[in-house]
Parts: C-alpha cells; sequence; structure tokens
C-alpha cells in the first residue's frame, strides 16, 4: 500500500475507496457558466467521437464541483441594430435574474432570437430542478497509474469530453459526463499530478449535448438543433 500525502495516494495504492473519496461540494451563485455548445459533439459522418472513459478508482481525494447558476434571461443585441430580449419565468422566479448578454455581428436579424431561445433552452433550470454542475478540481495521480493509464489521462486535452465510470450512487448523475476547459500539471518531490477543470454537457439531458445537427447523420426537417 501507498502512503497518503498532501499529493494524494502515492504510488503502490491504486484504489480509492467511496469512503476515501468525499467531494467538497461548493455552491457558487455568483459564478456562471459562459455559453458555448459542445463543439466535440459535431461530426461528419454516422459515428461521434465517444466521451475518454475514466474510471472512478483513478480519481485522487478530494473530488471538488459545484453547481452553476442558471442564466434566466437574455439580451443579445445586433451592431447597428436592436436588442431582442428573452427571459424564463419560472426559473427566474426561482433564482433569480441572471443574464446572458452578447452582442452579434450579423446579417440575419434573427440570429439574435436564435441566440438568446437557445440560452434560455439550454441555460435556464426547470423549477425545482437541479442546476448543472463541474468540476473545479478532478485530480489524478500519475505515480499511481500505470502507462498505459498515464497516457489515457495526459491525452485528454481541453474541449474532450470525459465519462467517470464506477462512480458511488451518492454521486449526482450530472457530473459524470463533463467537458475538460482546464488542465494543470503539478511536480513535487513524491508525486505527480494532472488536475482538470471541467463544465457540464449542454444539451436537453445531463450529460448527453444536443440534439445537435450532424453532417451526414441529421435529416431536413428533424428536431436537430444547431447550436451557437
Amino acid at each position: 500500500m501507498g502512503k497518503a500525502s498532501r499529493y494524494g495516494l502515492l504510488l503502490g495504492d491504486d484504489s480509492v475507496t467511496a469512503d476515501l473519496l468525499v467531494p467538497r461540494i461548493e455552491l457558487d451563485q455568483a459564478a456562471r457558466p459562459t455559453v458555448a455548445a459542445v463543439m466535440t459533439d459535431w461530426y461528419f459522418g454516422a459515428t461521434a467521437v465517444a466521451p475518454v472513459q475514466i474510471p472512478f478508482s483513478w480519481i485522487s481525494t478530494p473530488a471538488q464541483w459545484r453547481s452553476d447558476r442558471p442564466f434566466t434571461s437574455a439580451a443579445i443585441a445586433v451592431t447597428g441594430g436592436t436588442t431582442v430580449y428573452a427571459s424564463d419565468e419560472d426559473s427566474r422566479t426561482e433564482f433569480g435574474d441572471n443574464q446572458y448578454a452578447a452582442t452579434l455581428d450579423t446579417d440575419t436579424p434573427a440570429d439574435a432570437a436564435s441566440l438568446a431561445a437557445h440560452a434560455m433552452f439550454y441555460y435556464a433550470t426547470d423549477p425545482a430542478g437541479v442546476p448543472r454542475r463541474r468540476f473545479t478540481r478532478l485530480v489524478f495521480v500519475l505515480n499511481a497509474r500505470t502507462q498505459p493509464e498515464q497516457w489515457r489521462i495526459v491525452n485528454v486535452r481541453q474541449g474532450d469530453r470525459i465519462t467517470i465510470t464506477g462512480a458511488p450512487a451518492t454521486w449526482p448523475a450530472s457530473v459524470l459526463t463533463q467537458v475538460v476547459d482546464g488542465i494543470a500539471h503539478s511536480i513535487g518531490s513524491d508525486a505527480r499530478q494532472v488536475a482538470w477543470l471541467t463544465s457540464p454537457v449542454i444539451g436537453e439531458v445531463d450529460g448527453t449535448p444536443g440534439p445537435w445537427f450532424r453532417l451526414d447523420a441529421s435529416l431536413i426537417g428533424g428536431t436537430d438543433k444547431t447550436p451557437f
């Protein structure tokens, strides 16, 4: 067995139990996500890029996540034109007014209304719903992993989608599939760490992107949407 340190579990102990991995939940009501679709879900042909599978036992303790404050209103301006406003009143009543604002340089006036509707549909939260969650720190100690496992971790890039497998039932489903936003490496005297900052996958269902339009896979007149 390896020993524990401020770097996590060290070489010789490649297991982390559900009892050891106690997440620290941070509720930051002032923080809010940036509006960005999951670009990695756009693809040519009928085969999507599958998320990278990350076993729960690879994660060092503690894992940290927080809830995103939903956008409940939108103000989309068109350069040289008017501003389009939209809101989700049910979500606004429950979570307060949290506005997404943007300016579009477009020749198509309908773009502003489309972006406002997109933000409300995918970034507001239903009454009594659970806001999407993101990891503020998801840490891996490379010393405790085999070489193929190390390669899998270090080959993950910004924008890649990851799925955590084998997590305990106490973990919310919304954190199991995430998009990696930031990556940090640190080297200490006895361990090398990789830490990820992630964001929730945007879609109608937690952890499932879209439904987005896919070239060679979507049909004209279907229910797929083109994300901004």
